[in-house]
C-alpha cells in the first residue's frame, strides 16, 4: 500500500486508495483521460458563515429589512456598526439562504 486513505469512490461507489477527488485510481486516470475530471471538484465548496448567537441573529435580520429598503451599504454599515467585512459576510449568507440580495 502506498499510505493514501481508502475512500468510497464518489464515481463508482467501489473501496479503494485515494487517487484525488474523492476518487479511486481507476476513475480517476479514466475521468483524466476523457477530460472529466471537473464533474468532481477538488474541494467541497464550505457555506458561508451563518450567525447563531442571538444579537448576530437580530442583526442580520435587520440586514435583511434594510436590503429590501433598498438601503446603500454606508448606511446599512452606519446603522448596524458594522465593518466592510461584517457586510460581506452577511450578504453571502444571506445570498446562500435566500437566494438573490445585494453584496456589499
Amino acid at each position: 500500500m502506498s499510505g493514501r486513505p481508502i475512500v468510497t469512490c464518489k464515481c463508482c461507489g467501489q473501496m479503494g486508495e485515494h487517487q484525488g477527488r474523492g476518487l479511486i485510481k481507476g476513475c480517476y486516470g479514466r475521468h483524466h483521460y476523457r477530460g472529466t475530471l471537473d464533474q468532481f471538484p477538488a474541494r467541497p465548496i464550505a457555506p458561508p458563515w451563518i450567525p447563531r448567537r442571538r444579537d448576530a441573529v437580530a442583526k442580520f435580520a435587520r440586514y435583511g429589512e434594510l436590503i429590501a429598503e433598498g438601503a446603500r451599504p454606508s448606511r446599512i454599515r452606519w446603522e448596524l456598526s458594522a465593518s466592510q467585512r461584517q457586510l460581506e459576510r452577511w450578504a453571502a449568507a444571506w445570498n446562500y439562504l435566500f437566494g438573490g440580495g445585494e453584496t456589499a
